[in-house]
């Protein structure tokens, strides 16, 4: 059993730990954490409550903050 799980995130290959969840890459990636992004695994759009689900090897994950303009 690998200890480590290879994805891609933002169209960059990583290496995280077994087990990371979504979450945890979206306060990698967010200072602000989950508030203001959305969130798309494999082209598939996933919402709030599912940001639990753990990585697994091969994942695209695509993480975007919202911003304001105008």
């Amino acid at each position: 059993m690998a200890d480590t799980v290879n994805i891609i995130v933002n169209g960059i290959e990583r290496t995280v730990a077994e087990g990371t969840s979504v979450e945890s890459l979206i306060h990698e990636i967010s200072p602000d954490g989950t508030q203001g992004v959305a969130v798309e695994i494999n082209a598939e759009f996933i919402e709030p409550p599912k940001y639990s689900r753990t990585v697994c090897e091969g994942d695209a994950i695509e993480i975007v903050r919202f911003v304001g303009g105008g």
